[in-house]
């Protein structure tokens, strides 16, 4: 139920939300006009053809967090301050850019919001409070570099969301499955040739999402929980690491874009940003497949004295 809501929500808040960025003027326009899939002149980083709004993650966010209200299963209220927040920082961004200190200020305090509700990631309060900011930060950051192309960060969201949902329990479960529903309704509009991107605000509030939802897990199902929630984040955990690198061994600073990642060369490889979407999409449900076995496979502990047991009967 969960995600039909949040389905419905966004099917009819993504469209409102593309009038609103056109109103307000929080547009993503190309620099220059285009030659293929090339800016011919301006920002490399802009491929697409056309002004595109930048509200839809307004949509999703609010499709992810009022569904599991509905059903009565909303959580807790720190977890609506944090997804708030991180959305009013990234559209506070796309609105007229912010430095980079000061984004990651605003998303550590997104983080903080977690923590002083209770979230942590393990027994240490000082540690495991340390560690859901880091997370919340990481997968912000994550979230919004792999959003690179039309429908690539929509939906290895969703499958992450989906992935995690199956591992969670009572509201994590349902605010997984509304975040996911709210991406596929967000993903109608945003299928190529994209007529709405999530903008900076879509993608830290969604990040920031799914780091809650790894938290809940993880506090949940110990090391189990944290090896799947890792899996179900992979696809976005390799792209920040490999971007962080690159520009680290370039000396390019850590906020400067490029068209290096690795969706971009496989796009050119393949011809195709369609092609290079789907592809990553396989991946991320590969991924989390194999994170549904972790949580399904017997613990070691309980393999080991199965085997010791038929070999003292043998």
């Amino acid at each position: 139920m969960p995600f039909l809501i949040g389905l419905a929500f966004s099917v009819i808040l993504t469209p409102l939300a593309r009038l609103g960025g056109f109103a307000a003027g929080l547009v993503d326009r190309p620099q220059s006009g285009p030659q293929g899939e090339r800016v011919v002149a301006g920002d490399p980083l802009k491929i697409h053809r056309r002004p595109v709004p930048l509200l839809g993650g307004v949509a999703v966010t609010v499709a992810a967090l009022a569904a599991p209200t509905l059903v009565g299963a909303g959580g807790s209220p720190a977890v609506w301050g944090a997804a708030l927040v991180a959305l009013a920082a990234g559209t506070a961004d796309d609105a007229r850019p912010l430095p980079p200190w000061i984004r990651v200020q605003l998303l550590a305090a997104s983080g903080l919001l977690l923590v002083a509700g209770g979230f942590r990631l393990g027994p240490s309060a000082l540690l495991g409070g340390a560690a859901v900011v880091v997370l919340v930060v990481g997968c912000a950051n994550a979230v919004n570099i792999i959003d690179g192309q039309d429908g690539l960060a929509g939906g290895l969201a969703a499958i992450a969301s989906l992935g995690l949902a199956f591992l969670a329990e009572g509201p994590a479960r349902a605010l997984g499955l509304a975040l996911a529903g709210g991406l596929a309704g967000f993903l109608l509009w945003n299928r190529p040739p994209a007529r709405i991107f999530l903008g900076n605000g879509g993608a830290y509030a969604i990040g920031g999402l799914l780091a809650t939802l790894a938290v809940e897990v993880t506090s949940v199902n110990g090391w189990r929980g944290l090896l799947a929630s890792s899996l179900c984040l992979s696809v976005f955990a390799f792209e920040l690491m490999a971007t962080v690198g690159r520009r680290v061994r370039s000396g390019a600073p850590l906020a400067s874009g490029d068209r290096d990642h690795a969706y971009d060369l496989l796009a050119r490889r393949l011809g195709s940003r369609a092609q290079s979407t789907l592809v990553f999409w396989g991946l991320a449900a590969v991924a989390v497949g194999a994170a549904a076995a972790v949580d399904v496979a017997p613990p070691p502990a309980a393999v080991l004295t199965t085997r010791l047991t038929r070999n003292q009967a043998q």
